[in-house]
């Protein structure tokens, strides 16, 4: 299963990205949002090595994970992927630095082989 998901902040800041995987592929390509310091939201695939696909750095942090993002109870829980999760609010814009990037779900599907 996999989501299309528009990330968005209060400031203007945008960013489309994936999270999970299809089920013919899921074993190749998993993906989830990350933050990087230099690059800002980038969309990895954490089943190769997870470095920005940008810069290529590997000092990335996954969204619902602190220092980007806060207040990631597991009742809030808004995406979801294997083990990495996040809540719809509260993540680290990389345009004006507030925590009021917020996930919003663009569309959901799966694929069977």
């Amino acid at each position: 299963m996999a989501d299309l998901l528009e990330m968005s902040c209060a400031c203007g800041y945008r960013a489309q990205v994936r999270a999970g995987g299809l089920m013919r592929s899921f074993e190749q390509e998993s993906w989830w949002p990350f933050n990087c310091k230099k690059c800002g939201v980038v969309n990895i695939n954490w089943r190769n090595d997870v470095r920005c696909p940008s810069c290529a750095t590997t000092d990335v942090t996954p969204y619902g994970q602190a220092p980007v993002s806060l207040d990631q109870t597991s009742e809030a829980t808004y995406v979801q992927a294997w083990n990495y999760k996040a809540s719809k609010s509260g993540h680290l814009c990389p345009r004006c630095g507030d925590y009021s990037l917020k996930f919003n779900r663009e569309r959901f599907w799966v694929l069977a082989d």
